[in-house]
């Protein structure tokens, strides 16, 4: 017989009722206005010495410059037709006939220009102009009359041939190209080789078809993400700190100035500990930062405790949020290739553009320092940088705004302003920036963006690199 205290069980089928309470949610903390005041300074005073103390600076576009430009284009397709002629192929006729027509108007007031077009007369196959010829043959220079000479002359004695080369004192693409034509007609066939070396081209072709490839995966990229998103699969998740209010907000500003500003201690230190510590010295940034982010997850803020699980800072589904910085990597490379067009039609009109890091690049680093070059901007920076600007600023600013857009287009804008580029280097850096901010909300989580981020700087380097190799 069953207990007179039993009590009936409950059916398998039969679901036991919930007493769970709703998660009580935390009281509302007390505005911090003072973390606007000290965030608003630290950026003003980031974006004075990035966009106003650059007033000066614009990308060079004086005709020594642009000279060496339209050379170097030159060159790098004399390279392709020196490994076109060393398989056995054959150069197309007027190849340069674009190059010739370009120079048609600074040919009257260049001579460097008008020795340059008769020589690219010649190489496809065609007499030089006589008014080009003419206008050297009455130079006061004995290059230019030696010029003249060498490029007139169908057949020349080698003696007399090697008297004139002597006499070319300047070193620029024409003189090296008739150089090159001579002594092929003297029977020096390696010569083409040796002075337009196809590895330059090939490289550039390589790099060209890369990025054509490229592009066509952003766009299939883009696709696919539509398509998910319209069957409802990759509806985003909102943003980190979506539930906080202001207050908390403030708080999150004030932990982003307080990694802002362990960075400009670190940089200032760092210039003042080189001429001590010497190199070492470049690392003090990293160490700041690092000492801030640690303090912020650990000691609270004004009574608020920011946690890095907040910010999707976890392992969980790490798979996937690798995945998905990959694809927003790839979907990115159009519109990055868009705003830097952008970018290069507004560089007359707006200062900065150029990137300390690829002025080191152009200068030549040895393998050390490229992997000093690569730790910074693909590990170090893509880390404290996320978790500033899209783990603090952009949920900070939407709490307190009108909501997301608000908040992604400003900390994007502040994010590029403060960037070395300058004015110019707003545009792409800002787009870059909305993408990221894009990649945070879609998965609630900085973590991709990390991802991102730092594919994004690597790939950069890369092409920064094989640019700066093929124009050396």
């Amino acid at each position: 017989m069953p207990h007179e205290f039993d009590l009936p069980t409950v059916p398998p089928s039969v679901a036991a009722p919930s007493f769970e309470m709703p998660e009580a949610k935390p009281e509302p903390l007390p505005r911090l206005y003072v973390a606007w005041v000290v965030f608003f300074a630290i950026f003003g005073l980031l974006i004075y010495g990035s966009l106003g103390g650059q007033k000066s600076e614009k990308i060079d576009t004086s005709a020594a410059t642009t000279w060496k430009q339209k050379e170097q284009a030159i060159e790098l397709k004399l390279g392709l037709f020196s490994l076109s002629s060393k398989s056995g192929g054959k150069m197309r006729k007027a190849a340069f006939r674009d190059e010739i027509e370009d120079l048609f108007v600074e040919a009257k007031s260049n001579h460097a220009a008008q020795r340059l077009r008769i020589v690219l007369r010649l190489e496809d196959g065609e007499q030089p102009f006589g008014d080009d010829l003419k206008n050297l043959a009455k130079s006061p220079l004995a290059s230019d009359k030696a010029f003249g000479e060498l490029s007139a002359q169908k057949k020349l004695d080698s003696k007399v041939a090697t008297g004139l080369l002597a006499r070319l004192n300047e070193k620029g693409l024409a003189e090296k190209l008739l150089r090159v034509r001579v002594l092929e007609s003297m029977g020096d066939k390696s010569v083409r080789q040796k002075l337009f070396p196809p590895e330059k081209a090939m490289r550039m072709t390589l790099l060209m078809f890369a990025i054509l490839v490229s592009l066509f995966l952003g766009f299939a990229a883009w696709l696919t993400y539509y398509f998910m998103r319209r069957d409802g699969r990759w509806l985003p998740k909102g943003m980190v700190f979506q539930d906080i209010d202001k207050g908390r907000a403030d708080r999150l500003i004030l932990a982003a100035s307080i990694v802002i500003g362990s960075f400009v201690l670190g940089s200032e230190l760092a210039r003042a500990a080189y001429s001590t510590v010497g190199k070492l010295a470049i690392f003090t940034p990293a160490i700041t930062v690092a000492f801030a982010i640690f303090a912020i997850f650990s000691v609270p803020i004004a009574g608020y405790r920011i946690r890095p699980k907040s910010m999707g800072l976890t392992t969980h589904k790490i798979g996937e949020e690798i995945a998905w910085g990959v694809g927003a990597t790839i979907a990115n490379i159009p519109l990055v290739i868009l705003a830097s067009l952008l970018m290069m039609s507004l560089k007359d009109y707006l200062p900065g553009g150029g990137h300390p890091i690829s002025d080191e690049l152009l200068k030549g680093q040895d393998a050390a320092g490229l992997a000093k070059i690569l730790f910074f901007a693909a590990i170090v920076a893509p880390i404290w940088e996320e978790i500033v600007f899209r783990g603090l600023i952009f949920p900070g600013l939407a709490k307190v705004t009108s909501g997301p857009l608000v908040g992604a287009i400003v900390s994007s804008l502040l994010f590029a302003a403060i960037h070395p580029q300058g004015a110019l280097g707003v545009i792409p850096l800002g787009t870059i920036a909305m993408m990221l901010c894009g990649v945070g909300y879609q998965r609630r989580s900085i973590v991709s963006g990390m991802v991102f981020h730092s594919l994004n700087n690597a790939g950069a380097l890369l092409v920064a690199l094989l640019l700066s190799s093929a124009m050396k």
